[in-house]
């Protein structure tokens, strides 16, 4: 199979996946985008079920993996015409399904994987704006430039994308794509309400935190857990 057809075939089984379990949850989606909502949750342990191998790669992958299930979403069909390029696909575990570990047993050769963790919220900051996409304006030329930005510093353009030139440039707000983040710091269960080694068993009043190399984005669980997963 060559890389083309074994792409389509990956979005294909998302999109057959979406058809299965989660049509009505676009639905609701398509409505909201992209004010309200911008983002489809889908459960890990509705993946598994319908795809393992999938299921099983998206963990050891989940950025390539998501790429092609945020594809498929795009092309889902809508009785509205609705453009879902944009959406975000969140895997996430409020029915543990997944298999946790703890702080500390999180180590380098989980980096870039998808790792389900459970621990105690310690604390949770306010809401504050995070800047996503920078519309940046050319303040020779006035021609718009937006910039991706990453998880530190602010970035500008290199150069102008009309005259070319280095700028200077300021900062469109407005036309700037923004959201709302939270920071929350992860702790260790006490010893006694640790779940014996290998359960899969964890108190409703704690966390799990699923993560990967992006950025992390906190959601309320049933239950009164927070569930925090990376997208």
């Amino acid at each position: 199979m060559s890389v083309v057809e074994s792409h389509q075939d990956l979005t294909e089984r998302f999109l057959e996946f979406f058809r299965t379990y989660y049509r009505d949850e676009i639905g609701v989606l398509a409505q909201h985008y992209p004010n309200e909502h911008r983002s489809l949750y889908i459960e890990y342990d509705d993946l598994y079920t319908h795809d393992r191998d999938i299921a099983e790669d998206y963990l050891e992958k989940p950025d390539e993996m998501r790429a092609f299930a945020e594809e498929a979403l795009s092309l889902f069909d809508l009785p509205v015409d609705i453009d879902l390029s944009g959406a975000n696909v969140r895997l996430t575990d409020t029915r543990d399904a997944m298999e946790s570990i703890s702080l500390a047993e999180l180590e380098a050769e989980h980096i870039g994987d998808f790792v389900a963790i459970t621990g105690q919220i310690e604390k949770v900051t306010k809401v504050d704006p995070n800047l996503e996409t920078a519309h940046w304006v050319c303040q020779r030329c006035t021609t718009p430039t937006p910039v991706d930005q990453g998880r530190n510093e602010v970035q500008q353009p290199h150069e102008c994308v009309g005259c070319e030139r280095q700028g200077p440039f300021d900062l469109h707000v407005g036309k700037s794509d923004w959201v709302d983040q939270r920071k929350l710091k992860l702790g260790e269960l006490p010893r006694s309400e640790r779940p014996p080694a290998g359960s899969t068993a964890r108190s409703t009043s704690r966390a799990t935190c699923v993560t990967s190399a992006a950025r992390t984005v906190l959601r309320i669980a049933p239950a009164n857990r927070p569930q925090c997963s990376r997208r």
